[in-house]
């Protein structure tokens, strides 16, 4: 007869013995985004509107695991550059840089 306390199991494994069966097999299929799907996502962020809808959908909504990992990193780049162009921008500003400063008064 088998006792199930914690030290009896402590004791069977201290023994090389399997004392619980866990089953090691993991469904990673729903998980596997195919080819056909990335390419479709890519020629969708190529519209101007149509992607950033996209993009907000896709990390706010329920979708595979994987997607939204890709969307939520596609937000954090595009906003990072984002902040980049504007200090750029005002820093061009600021120092007069002729390109910049040219384009700038053409719309005031």
């Amino acid at each position: 007869m088998e006792d199930n306390n914690p030290i009896s199991i402590y004791r069977q494994v201290e023994d090389n013995e399997s004392p619980i069966t866990v089953n090691t097999k993991v469904a990673f299929r729903d998980e596997i985004v195919s080819v056909k799907e990335w390419l479709s996502i890519l020629i969708i962020l190529f519209f101007p509107i149509i992607n950033v809808v996209y993009v907000f959908v896709r990390v706010f909504f329920k979708t595979k695991k994987s997607k939204s990992n890709f969307f939520k990193a596609y937000l954090i780049f595009s906003a990072i550059v984002i902040i980049c162009l504007i200090i750029f921008g005002l820093v061009a500003y600021y120092y007069g840089i002729p390109v910049f400063s040219n384009i700038i008064y053409t719309f005031k």
